[in-house]
C-alpha cells in the first residue's frame, strides 16, 4: 500500500519501521527512486544505537545495494564515534559481531601502524567484546584470521571463548571466578540482544535458551528469533510464536532455512525438564524437503495456555532449554 502510495503521489511514511518495510518493497519491485527516497528519509531520522544495528542487519541484498550504501556508512560512523559505549550491558545488539566490527573499525581509522593498532586492541579495546558469545565460525573466520590482532593473542581468545561453548556449567563458573586471564569475567556477561543467541557446539548441534518473560511477551500475536547460523553451505534460524487458531492461542517454533537447491532436512528436537535437568529429553522430531522458495516451516505447535503453565517442567527456573540436531542431505537443481 506505501508503495502506491509513493507510485502515485511521492509521499513516504514517517517511522523509522514503515520506511524501512517500504525501503524492503521498493528494493523487491526494483523501484529504485522510492528506495533512494527512503535511503534519505531514514539518514534524516535521528541516529541512535538501536537504529544504526538495525540498518547494519538488514538483509544481505540491501546491504549489497550502492542505493543503501551511504545509510550503512552513516550507522557506522555514528557506531565509530560513540563506540565507548559498548561496554554497556543493557547496549541493544543483534549480534556481538556487530560490536567487534565497531571496534576494529574505530581503531583502523585512529591507528593506520598496524603494530600500534596491535597493542592498542590488546590493551584497551578487546577488552569491549564479549568473544564468548561470537559464533564459533565468527571466532574462527573473523577473529582467528584478522590481521589486527596479533595471532598468538588472537589464538588464545578464540580458544578460551571456545571452551566455554563447549565445556560444563562448572567450566563456566570458574571463568567468571576468575581475577585475570586473556578473557575478563565481565566478557562472559550476556548482554541484552534484540535477537537471541544461538550457541553452536557442533556445526548441525544448535542450544537455544527462551526465557519465559520473552515468551510471555510473544502474546497475541508476536515471535523471537534467534541468531543466524550456519552449516554445510546453507544459512538457519530459529523462531519461536504465537499464533491464533479459532478460539486459542498456540504456541510455536519454526525452522528458517536458506537454500540455493533442494535439500531435505531431518530435524530432532530435544528440551531439558525439571525432571531430567543434566540431559536432554526427546520432544518432536520430523523431516522436510526445502526448495528455494520455501524459506520457513513449523515444526512444533501446542496449545499456549497448556505450554506456558507454570508447572510445565520444560521450563527449568523459567528458562526453557532447546536442543536442536540437524541432518541435511541436498539434491542438485534440474
Amino acid at each position: 500500500m506505501d508503495l502506491l502510495k509513493y507510485v502515485y503521489s511521492n509521499n513516504l511514511p514517517t517511522t523509522l519501521d514503515a520506511l524501512l518495510d517500504l525501503l524492503l518493497t521498493a528494493d523487491k519491485f526494483e523501484v529504485v527512486s522510492c528506495s533512494r527516497d527512503c535511503t534519505r528519509a531514514l539518514q534524516n531520522l535521528p541516529m541512535n544505537y538501536e537504529s544504526a544495528f538495525i540498518y547494519l542487519d538488514l538483509p544481505p541484498c540491501l546491504l549489497m545495494s550502492p542505493t543503501v550504501e551511504p545509510l550503512l556508512d552513516a550507522a557506522k560512523q555514528f557506531l565509530v564515534a560513540n563506540f565507548r559505549n559498548l561496554d554497556n550491558d543493557n547496549l541493544q545488539v543483534t549480534s556481538e559481531i556487530v560490536v567487534y566490527d565497531t571496534v576494529l573499525a574505530w581503531v583502523r581509522k585512529h591507528y593506520p601502524n598496524m603494530e600500534e593498532r596491535r597493542e592498542i586492541l590488546k590493551t584497551h579495546l578487546l577488552h569491549l567484546v564479549r568473544f564468548p558469545f561470537l559464533t564459533t565460525t565468527q571466532l574462527t573466520k573473523d577473529v582467528l584470521t584478522c590481521n589486527d590482532i596479533d595471532p598468538e593473542h588472537a589464538s588464545k581468545i578464540v580458544i578460551c571463548a571456545l571452551s566455554y561453548k563447549a565445556e560444563t556449567d562448572s567450566y563456566r563458573k570458574q571463568c567468571l571466578a576468575a581475577e585475570e586471564g586473556i578473557i575478563t569475567s565481565r566478557q562472559f556477561m550476556e548482554r541484552v540482544q534484540s535477537k537471541r543467541p544461538v550457541k553452536v557446539v557442533k556445526q548441525c548441534v544448535v542450544y537455544l535458551d527462551l526465557t519465559r518473560t520473552e515468551l510471555d511477551r510473544i502474546v497475541p500475536k508476536c515471535d523471537v528469533w534467534s541468531e543466524t547460523f550456519h552449516f554445510d553451505g546453507l544459512e538457519f534460524g530459529l523462531c519461536a510464536s504465537c499464533s491464533t487458531s479459532f478460539d486459542h492461542y498456540n504456541f510455536g517454533l519454526a525452522l528458517y532455512v536458506s537454500t540455493s537447491s533442494t535439500c531435505t532436512i531431518k530435524y530432532e528436537f530435544s528440551v531439558r525438564t525439571m525432571h531430567q535437568v543434566d540431559s536432554f529429553g526427546s520432544w518432536f522430531n520430523g523431516t522436510r524437503t526445502f526448495t528455494k522458495t520455501e524459506k520457513l516451516y513449523n515444526v512444533h505447535s501446542e496449545e499456549w495456555t497448556n505450554f506456558i503453565r507454570k508447572d510445565n517442567s520444560y521450563f527449568i527456573n523459567d528458562i526453557l532449554h532447546v536442543k536442536a540436531v540437524l541432518t541435511i542431505k541436498k539434491f542438485e537443481d534440474y
